[in-house]
């Protein structure tokens, strides 16, 4: 029976995430034994996940105290790590996927002995080293958020190489005592209950408690809505803001009061959760209940937004948004663009009371409600028309380049590039530059030509490595004078990436390629390891480049014919 051990040692919401991963992992190898490794503070949400055999727990706070507390030696620090860690090398295991990007996480990978891992790892010598191409592709994301709209459920899993029907949707079990808990906890009453999740885990990821209250009101007026104010016990203060702002509402203050199992059962029990980008959001999503979602700051939805067809996504239409992980905001001015009278009507709609009707404040605002494209991977369809940009074009390429180069989809299965940018085009208005747009797409086009030819001149220099290194006496002049000419080529190669940041995704994949090759094995090996970093290089720009005079095609033919919307 395989063994297969899934490391997830990062926040709640993430736990949630990985759901549809070990389920599909269930699916795929009905045989195996799953474990899913994760820190103590979030075992009670590990738990209600479906396909999973074991929970181990990391006990991350006790690790701390260990090295820390007075009277523990640093040797009695290891010999707790030390057991921790043979207590796990004692199993074989087949399968490791490591979905922490931390280095103790990766050293764990690595002590582990699995016959294979996929995620954030360390050679012998302790280098770092990413296995799995859609792990690289994780750890690009970052690095380029504005061209990424793969959802982080979908990432997880292609990491763990499921097939379309396999892991498709998030879903938490409480059980039965967390939910007669809740019927027990909650106040009686009529209407709709909603959900008000305040919290947030940074000052500017959360929406002024003000403009909850005001929504509050409004849908209390509307739509007879009751509320439950949910969320951790640091959280009372926003709900003490939140009642004293709005006295008169039935206002019912669970934050603190509920396990993490009875939060999933609260979820189920409310007819709408309206959140900041939390944790909460994912649980109310796995619980089947609709989401109305504010992201602001660093939140990126097509990152997180709830993976879900009952998502309603508000984000500041705002030239900074999403704000850079590296910086602190001095006005946190975004959290004002979204108003309580577009997220009420957001919430109308998912109620099912207010499709159809005109979106207010449609100018500060971008508005999205989620679906599933043609390959099941989640996409944010915008219901607020908005002037169509290069870069919802060039994301776009990205999507389904990505999809066919680092997936398992067969050509069979065919590239819905057309479908896709149709789409986009029915959603934007028209370009407020044509012919400024169809430039800048066309020098794009040819910047990933060139970055190709830089590729080809690679695998040229690394040829020439190899035949030197043939001969029965290599030239240590020509091998470095060819290293030269490879460092200075890579050097290149970054200098075009920072002059056009669409190169940027493909040129990050490139170095990680090459720092994840081991230096410690075999010089030809390595060679040809390289030959092959610089070929897929080549072959993702020259597929990218076709993808987007694709998109030029399309785009010319709509605006000649004058039926972009």
């Amino acid at each position: 029976m395989a063994e297969i051990l899934v490391i997830n040692l990062t926040r709640m919401g993430d736990i949630v995430q990985t759901g549809p991963l070990v389920e599909g992992l269930r699916q795929k190898h009905p045989d195996a034994r799953i474990s899913l490794l994760v820190i103590d503070s979030f075992r009670g949400i590990a738990e209600q996940l479906s396909g999973v055999d074991e929970i181990l727990v990391y006990g991350q706070d006790e690790s701390v105290s260990r090295l820390m507390a007075p009277g523990w030696s640093l040797e009695q620090g290891f010999r707790w790590h030390r057991d921790f860690v043979d207590g796990l090398r004692k199993r074989s295991w087949d399968l490791v996927i490591n979905l922490t990007h931390s280095l103790d996480s990766a050293v764990l990978s690595h002590l582990l002995g699995a016959a294979e891992v996929r995620g954030l790892c360390v050679h012998a010598n302790g280098l770092k080293t990413i296995r799995h191409d859609w792990v690289r592709y994780f750890f690009n994301v970052t690095a380029n958020r504005g061209f990424n709209d793969f959802n982080l459920v979908d990432i997880y899993r292609q990491i763990g190489e499921l097939s379309p029907e396999q892991g498709t949707r998030l879903r938490l079990e409480p059980g039965e005592e967390a939910r007669s808990r809740i019927r027990s906890l909650l106040e009686p009453g009529k209407g709709p209950l909603v959900l008000l999740q305040m919290g947030a885990s940074k000052p500017d990821r959360r929406w002024p408690t003000g403009s909850f209250a005001r929504t509050a009101r409004l849908l209390r007026e509307q739509c007879g809505a009751r509320f439950a104010l949910c969320g951790t016990k640091k959280d009372g203060a926003l709900s003490r803001e939140f009642l004293q702002a709005a006295p008169e509402l039935p206002a019912q203050d669970l934050c603190g009061a509920t396990s993490l199992a009875e939060l999933s059962a609260l979820c189920e029990s409310a007819d709408l959760l309206i959140s900041n980008d939390t944790g909460t959001m994912h649980i109310a999503a796995a619980m089947d209940t609709p989401v109305v979602s504010l992201f602001m700051a660093t939140a990126l939805p097509e990152e997180t937004a709830a993976y879900t067809r009952q998502a309603w996504i508000l984000q500041p239409d705002i030239p900074c948004t999403p704000c850079s992980h590296h910086v602190e905001c001095p006005h946190m001015a975004c959290r004002g663009y979204i108003t309580p009278e577009a997220v009420v009507r957001a919430a109308r709609e998912a109620l099912g009371v207010g499709a159809g009707e005109p979106w207010p404040d449609s100018g500060t605002i971008r508005v999205y409600r989620s679906e599933r494209d043609s390959r099941g991977f989640q996409v944010l369809r915008s219901l607020l028309p908005k002037p169509l940009r290069r870069q919802d074009l060039v994301a776009r390429c990205y999507h389904q380049y990505w999809q066919q180069s680092l997936g398992r989809v067969s050509e069979e299965q065919g590239d819905p590039l057309e479908e896709e940018i149709t789409k986009v085009l029915e959603e934007t208005l028209p370009p407020e530059d044509p012919e400024g747009l169809m430039a800048s797409l066309a020098a794009c086009a040819t910047g990933f030509l060139e970055l190709a030819e830089l590729a080809d001149r690679g695998e040229k220099l690394i040829d020439s490595v190899r035949k030197e290194l043939a001969r029965p006496a290599p030239s240590p002049e020509t091998l470095s004078d060819l290293a030269d000419q490879i460092g200075a080529l890579d050097r290149e190669i970054l200098d075009r990436e920072l002059e056009e940041p669409a190169l940027r995704p493909v040129a990050v994949l490139f170095r990680f390629d090459k720092d994840g090759l081991d230096h410690e094995g075999d010089m030809d090996e390595l060679n040809r390891g390289m030959r092959e970093i610089y070929r897929k290089l080549g072959q993702r720009s020259r597929g990218l480049a076709h993808r987007l005079r694709t998109v030029e095609s399309l785009l010319q033919g709509r605006l000649a014919a004058e039926v972009l919307p």
